[in-house]
C-alpha cells in the first residue's frame, strides 16, 4: 500500500482527529451519545475538549459530531472486511511519537485510534482504487506563443514564419508577451491553465501546427504546438518526466478521495439511525449527520 501518498488525502477521517488537551480527571459516567451502541460519557467528552471549549456549546456539539463521524467509518470499513488492525496501533504509536503505553492519555489514546483508523481506511481504499479502471490523464498541450498588439502584425509574423523563419526566433523579436525573450516557451500545460479563447485555440490544434492569430484580452497570439493529447509520455516527449509522474500521482488520488468519499456517505447512511445525542449536547438530525448545538 502506498501509505505515504494516502495519508495525505484522508481528509475525511483525519478531520475527525481530535487533537485534545486533557481537561484533568473525569469520573462522569453520564452518556451523552452513541452510536451504534457504542457509547461517548461525560468523561470522555471532557478529556477530548480541549481547555476551555467545554463552555462552548458549538464546539461541544462539533467534538461529538467529530466522534460520531470516525466511529461510523470504523464500523462502515470493518464491516466491509478492513478492520484496525494491531499493526495500524503500533505505527500510529510511532507516528505521532507516543509514550510507553504505561503512561498513556486517554487523549493520546483516542489520536492513536484515529491515526489507525486512518491506516485502515487508506488500506481498503487501496483495493477498492486496485479493482477499478484506471482513471482518464487529462489533456496537456505543449506549446510556445508570439503576442502581438494588433491582428495586423500578428498575421505580418506568420508570414515571415510561413516561409521558414524559427519559431523562437521571431518570438524572440517581435513577442511582447513576457515568454519572448525566451522563444515563447509556455512549457507543457492541462486544461484550465490558459484563457478560454487561447485553450481553445491551443488545444484544438495539432502538434507542428501553428494557429491563430487568436485574440484574447493580451493581444493576439500566434500559437505553435508542440504536442497534444492526454498527459502521457509517449505523446509528450517534450514533457518533464517528473510533470507526468505528478498528473497521473494526481489522478491516482482523485480516485482515492471519491472512493473516501463515498465510504463517509455509506457510513452515515447506515449508521445515522442508531446514533443518540443527549439533549444538553443539541439536536442530532440523521439526515445530513449534524448536531444543533444546544442552546443555553
Amino acid at each position: 500500500m502506498k501509505l505515504l501518498r494516502v495519508r495525505p488525502i484522508l481528509v475525511t477521517v483525519m478531520s475527525v482527529a481530535l487533537l485534545a488537551t486533557a481537561c484533568g480527571s473525569s469520573s462522569d459516567s453520564t452518556e451523552v451519545a452513541s452510536i451504534n451502541g457504542r457509547v461517548l460519557t461525560g468523561a470522555d467528552l471532557d478529556r477530548l475538549l480541549p481547555s476551555g471549549d467545554a463552555t462552548v456549546p458549538s464546539r461541544v456539539a462539533e467534538i461529538v459530531q467529530g466522534w460520531l463521524l470516525a466511529q461510523a467509518i470504523e464500523f462502515e470499513v470493518q464491516e466491509r472486511g478492513e478492520p484496525i488492525t494491531e499493526d495500524d496501533l503500533a505505527e500510529a504509536e510511532e507516528l505521532i511519537g507516543s509514550a510507553a503505553a504505561n503512561s498513556r492519555t486517554a487523549d493520546e489514546d483516542t489520536l492513536t485510534q484515529t491515526f489507525a483508523l486512518s491506516l485502515a481506511v487508506g488500506r481498503w481504499a487501496e483495493t477498492q482504487a486496485g479493482e477499478t479502471a484506471e482513471p482518464d490523464l487529462p489533456e496537456m498541450v505543449c506549446s510556445g506563443h508570439i503576442l502581438l498588439d494588433t491582428e495586423d502584425e500578428a498575421l505580418a509574423a506568420l508570414e515571415r514564419y510561413e516561409p521558414g523563419a524559427q519559431f523562437g526566433d521571431l518570438a524572440i523579436e517581435l513577442s511582447i508577451g513576457p515568454t519572448g525573450p525566451d522563444g515563447g516557451d509556455l512549457g507543457c500545460v492541462i486544461r484550465g491553465q490558459f484563457v478560454p479563447e487561447f485553450e481553445e485555440a491551443a488545444f484544438a490544434g495539432e502538434a507542428g501546427e501553428v494557429v491563430g492569430p487568436v485574440e484574447t484580452q493580451f493581444g493576439f497570439h500566434l500559437i505553435r504546438i508542440e504536442s497534444v493529447g492526454p498527459a502521457r509520455a509517449d505523446i509528450h516527449p517534450g514533457a518533464e518526466p517528473s510533470q507526468l509522474q505528478s498528473i497521473t500521482d494526481d489522478q491516482a488520488d482523485l480516485v482515492l478521495r471519491l472512493i473516501i468519499d463515498q465510504l463517509e456517505v455509506d457510513a452515515k447512511a447506515n449508521y445515522s439511525e442508531s446514533v443518540s445525542v443527549d439533549s444538553s449536547i443539541g439536536t442530532f438530525d440523521p439526515d445530513d449527520f449534524t448536531i444543533s448545538p444546544a442552546t443555553s
